[in-house]
């Protein structure tokens, strides 16, 4: 709910799958450069110099003219019998994603999970790197994380003033996850990864990547519960075929 006497700020759509970025480059596109990547790099890790696009497709589960219409968003790779540089096409895909750039984070909610975001060694490698932590736990205020000591929540605006911040981390429980974003936006932040089970309602021009891992548990567990359903079934079917 927004703080008393306060405006509610308006609604922050969800995004259609279908809808573009600010260059034209369709949601799903953009959704699938990251897992590109991750598979360039890990052929780059074992060696590999060239690949063709079906390929790579296969690797990452899409078409190999899939593949190559997504590659055609940041200008198209890839020659026609020679396949792909491994080393170049991470190189582009790691400048489209803002790789070669530092990304300032600033988490809030120093919890289990704030903390094991702040500490994976894999977003630094990325490129991305927490600058601060903040919470309202007296317990937790003045502890460290890695190198960060936490700060009160009282602090965040004026550190939002005062230095340069990319994006905003949410790991706070749902009922203080919407003033909390309030106050990020207010004072400068346009991109908040949330991890609350609440979808934030924000301004149109704040990008918002909401993660709520008990809807991807839910989802495994149902996907699960339907294939259990169908071998039975297929199970009882089978039993009562006659015999031949």
């Amino acid at each position: 709910m927004p703080r008393k006497g306060k405006k509610l700020i308006s609604d922050n759509v969800v995004p259609n799958p279908q809808s573009t970025d600010e260059q034209g480059m369709p949601l799903r596109v953009a959704q699938r450069l990251p897992v590109y990547l991750r598979h360039l790099r890990e052929l780059s890790e074992m060696g590999v110099e060239r690949i063709s696009s079906a390929e790579l497709g296969a690797l990452i589960g899409v078409t190999s003219s899939q593949l190559k219409q997504d590659l055609s968003y940041i200008g198209g790779f890839g020659q026609q019998g020679y396949g792909f540089r491994v080393d170049d096409l991470y190189e582009k895909l790691s400048q489209v994603l803002g790789l070669d750039q530092r990304c300032k984070l600033i988490l809030v909610g120093a919890g289990n999970l704030g903390k094991a975001l702040v500490n994976y060694d894999g977003f630094r490698r990325l490129g991305y790197h927490f600058v601060a932590i903040f919470d309202n736990d007296p317990a937790t205020i003045g502890s460290r994380v890695g190198v960060m000591e936490v700060q009160h929540v009282d602090e965040l605006p004026n550190y939002l003033r005062s230095y340069r911040v990319d994006i905003g981390v949410l790991t706070v429980p749902e009922t203080v996850a919407q003033e909390v974003a309030e106050t990020m936006v207010e004072n400068g932040i346009k991109a908040i990864w949330s991890f609350a089970p609440v979808q934030l309602r924000l301004p149109g021009h704040v990008l918002v990547e909401h993660l709520h891992l008990s809807d991807s548990l839910m989802s495994l567990a149902f996907r699960l519960h339907y294939r259990r359903q169908q071998e039975r079934q297929a199970k009882k079917e089978k039993t009562q075929e006659p015999a031949t």
